[in-house]
């Protein structure tokens, strides 16, 4: 009966965050939840209102990050945060446009196979900050480098590990020794640079495989990688494992794209084919010798690539600025 209670507290914002079309299938016709406004009915003509108009009226693209549920006899708490675009006024606050997070808690309380009563515990104050502010912000660039300038691995490597640990990814010293990380020589860390773990290469039998990292709003540049020596142009695919990428191939311009570059990034682009992957899509190149680029989403991103060998010389950047 608790995975039963899970899938439908799942089902809850999948519809939440969808056009809630189905929503009658979930929750009963008294449903209540404590933490929405005065004046909001009960029932499925409530959660629309909420969903559609109260938090639809404040924040865009939104979604849903789960992390996990815990379920006992009738309720499940589940542990989220919800991450938006802030384009609606709300409390006096003027909207800026940019994204923000919410870590939240609901607990769930069910009968008959309906979610019958729901509350809500979130840190109003930060989102109120974050709103202010323009949205959540990332570590400072400047961490990264050393007084002349110079690149400093350790704190990148740092950054990654508490990136991984938070993520729920498992961090041990075989994991650390092995990472390997870079900010493509552009000295733009935050904005500019990617952590990778390569599991293993073996050129005769031409195949590979690596997890990468990079943190919230990181790019991987945009590049292609050619033939060396005996070693084919390389193949790859990509496994969202956390988060969210922002991928980017030849093909049709997507209008509106997602990621979101700095000038001298948007610069260096030229294909902008998008597919957005989450937790568990998979995507990749369509043929040796594309071109092809992606950011992490506002949560940072880990992802795993089944590829042909790869070699570091083998890469090419549209950007010639980049060292890698």
């Amino acid at each position: 009966m608790s995975e039963a209670n899970k899938t439908l507290v799942r089902r809850y914002y999948s519809e939440a965050m969808g056009g809630l079309s189905g929503i009658e299938q979930v929750v009963s016709a008294t449903f209540v939840d404590h933490h929405f406004p005065p004046g909001v009915p009960a029932g499925p003509a409530g959660v629309r209102q909420f969903f559609q108009t109260i938090l639809g009226g404040v924040f865009s693209d939104m979604k849903i990050e789960h992390d996990f549920m815990l379920a006992e006899g009738n309720k499940v708490d589940c542990h989220f945060a919800l991450v938006a675009r802030h384009t609606g006024e709300f409390a006096g606050i003027k909207p800026k446009g940019n994204l923000i997070r919410c870590p939240a808690v609901s607990t769930f309380c069910i009968a008959d196979g309906r979610l019958a009563e729901a509350w809500e515990i979130f840190d109003s104050g930060n989102l109120f900050q974050q709103m202010r502010a323009g949205g959540f912000s990332g570590p400072d660039n400047q961490q990264f480098y050393d007084a002349n300038g110079s690149f400093n691995q350790e704190a990148a490597k740092r950054a990654y590990l508490d990136f991984l640990q938070q993520s729920g990814y498992p961090v041990n010293d075989t994991i650390a020794g092995k990472l390997f990380v870079s900010d493509f020589g552009l000295g733009r860390f935050t904005e500019a640079g990617l952590g990778v773990i390569l599991w293993w290469g073996d050129e005769p039998h031409n195949f590979s495989g690596l997890d990468a990292f990079l943190l919230p709003g990181q790019i991987i540049p945009e590049h292609w990688h050619v033939q060396v020596r005996d070693i084919p142009a390389k193949m790859e695919s990509w496994l969202v494992r956390h988060g969210e990428i922002y991928a980017y191939t030849e093909g049709a311009p997507t209008p509106n794209m997602k990621a979101k570059l700095a000038g001298a990034d948007a610069a260096n682009v030229t294909v902008k084919c998008e597919r957005v992957l989450g937790v568990g899509d998979i995507v990749g190149i369509s043929r040796p010798l594309e071109k092809h680029w992606m950011q992490a989403g506002p949560q940072g991103a880990i992802f795993t690539e089944f590829s042909t060998f790869h070699t570091g010389e083998a890469v090419k950047f549209t950007d010639a600025k980049v060292k890698f």
